[in-house]
């Protein structure tokens, strides 16, 4: 017997909370909203919330929820004061001084602190690549007094303030120094932040259900939200997580008023909810995720320079764009740039086109002989399936062979940690991350250190670091260029093959949806 959807989705949820996704408090909310729960169809909700541990792109979300940083990025890429109330960089860009802004509280109340802030920065630098580079020119950080800190260097180095607002992986957000102080914070750790809601424990249920409500102690600041920065209004009482079956029982759930929002909708069901006047489509996202292809340089065929060159004129990204969005041209954008086009970086330096012929012709002075190249094809996530199997169809254009290696993301996460099975993968990267050269960890050509793929080119990593240690805007953007440049002609870290947009899917109800380039929920008001 056929489950029905309002049946699929209270087993979603589970007892207790199939009931609380219904419910709605007295209390009304401010400008228009009328408080309530907002209930929302995610693509996953995080098994561990160490927001500082591993890159995880749901604890990443759940975090924006919970805690607050010090910087956070507009909708132009410029980094403005979140926590922090003012600051200032002495002349010789050794020494930052941070001022916090007032009535910044825990979720119980207390105070936070310039302690909080100094062990908080100091844990997320031993795990982030980033931060590695500024522990490894870092003079002294201390706190100064309960409102405030300073952090010296013992070299110049431009990019504090920027990397201070980075907005995802790894983000440094700021917890209480009793946590922070903790290297790893355990599976069992149930984040208490400073943020705009709290994490409801009591309504956990992990892979399938998450609460937050609103917190009482947060203070906004006063100026509109602006993508990740500005003020983080709340009107909503809740906000729930859940984690449907299939998309299609996401379609039938907001459809019939069972959820409120969709993190991610398929491109096949955009038209059915265009259809539907109680549901639009919204973009959170306008720079979109960059597809990328990545070549193992350790071993098999593109451990040879020729065939990473013959990979850059293989790959044809409006093959791929169309292919992974159903041909909808609004939902993605060709793009030559390693930093990604929309984002401060973008650049078309360097860049080849499509050339199928000179392709086949550096394919022949690879001595490439037909042995068959391993493609991995991850089978459970759309897009992933989608683009492996136009990589085959570009590769058998070109004259190979082509031996697909089928899996769950799982799997093959786990599979290509081995060298010498593969020789292809392709994948994505969010713009928060694919946005600089230093927050990208494919664009890292450290070797055996590298991501599984491991490109190996001490230069690309020589102008990573002299892009750190800059302070001028404009010689940073001339190294970036310099970097893509090398990439394009020499390393090949991966192929990009453009960005695109997963749209998302609201009720008519809701209004205000923060565009943030990750899920927030600040600034969203449910009318009845």
């Amino acid at each position: 017997m056929e489950i029905s959807r309002r049946d699929g989705l209270k087993a979603a949820l589970g007892g207790a909370a199939a009931l609380a996704l219904g419910t709605r408090t007295a209390r009304a909310a401010e400008a228009g909203g009328s408080g309530g729960a907002l209930r929302c169809s995610m693509g996953g909700t995080p098994v561990f919330f160490d927001p500082h541990m591993l890159a995880s792109y749901p604890t990443r979300d759940a975090s924006y929820m919970v805690f607050d940083t010090l910087f956070s990025m507009d909708s132009k890429g410029n980094v403005r004061p979140q926590m922090v109330e003012k600051y200032e960089t002495s002349s010789d860009s050794r020494t930052y001084r941070f001022k916090l802004r007032p009535k910044l509280a825990w979720h119980d109340g207390t105070p936070v602190t310039g302690k909080d802030c100094v062990a908080s920065i100091r844990r997320w630098m031993r795990h982030d690549g980033i931060g590695q580079l500024i522990q490894a020119n870092l003079a002294d950080l201390k706190a100064d007094g309960d409102d405030g800190f300073t952090l010296s260097l013992k070299e110049p180095m431009g990019i504090i303030v920027e990397t201070l607002g980075k907005g995802s992986s790894v983000v440094p957000f700021i917890l209480r120094a009793s946590d922070a102080e903790k290297d790893d914070l355990g599976a069992a750790y149930r984040p208490i932040g400073s943020g705009p809601f709290t994490f409801n424990a009591a309504m956990y249920q992990p892979n399938n259900h998450i609460v937050f409500d609103r917190n009482p102690h947060y203070v906004p600041r006063d100026e509109a939200a602006d993508f990740l920065a500005g003020g983080k209004k709340v009107y909503l009482d809740r906000v729930e997580w859940v984690v449907l079956p299939n998309p299609s029982s996401a379609i039938a759930a907001i459809q019939a008023g069972e959820i409120d929002y969709i993190q991610w909708v398929d491109y096949d069901s955009v038209g059915t909810l265009k259809a539907d006047k109680n549901v639009r489509i919204v973009n959170v996202d306008p720079i979109g995720k960059q597809g990328y292809l990545r070549p193992n340089h350790a071993a098999g065929a593109f451990s040879n320079p020729k065939m990473l060159q013959a990979l850059l004129y293989l790959v044809d990204q409006e093959a791929f764009l169309r292919a992974i969005t159903g041909n909808k041209p609004e939902f993605y954008s060709v793009c030559p740039a390693y930093f990604m086009c929309g984002l401060p970086y973008a650049s078309d330096a360097g860049a080849p086109k499509p050339d199928l012929a000179k392709a086949k012709a550096l394919m022949k002075e690879a001595g490439y002989d037909g042995k068959p190249i391993r493609n991995f094809q991850i089978t459970n996530i759309p897009a992933h399936n989608i683009a492996g199997l136009v990589t085959a169809q570009l590769l058998k254009k070109a004259g190979a062979t082509v031996q697909s290696m089928p899996g769950d993301i799982a799997t093959i996460l786990q599979r290509r940690i081995d060298k010498s099975i593969w020789d292809l993968q392709w994948g994505y990267i969010e713009s928060f991350d694919g946005g600089s050269p230093l927050s990208n960890p494919y664009f890292r050509a450290n070797g055996a250190k590298a991501m599984p793929g491991w490109p190996d080119d001490p230069e690309l990593e020589r102008l990573r670091t002299a892009f750190a240690m800059e302070v001028d805007a404009k010689k940073r953007m001339g190294l970036a260029i310099k970097m893509q440049q090398r990439a394009y002609s020499v390393s090949v870290p991966y192929v990009p093959t453009g960005q695109y947009r997963l749209p998302s899917a609201v009720r008519t109800n809701v209004k205000d949806v923060i565009i943030s380039g990750a899920p927030v929920f600040w600034s969203i008001k449910k009318t009845a």
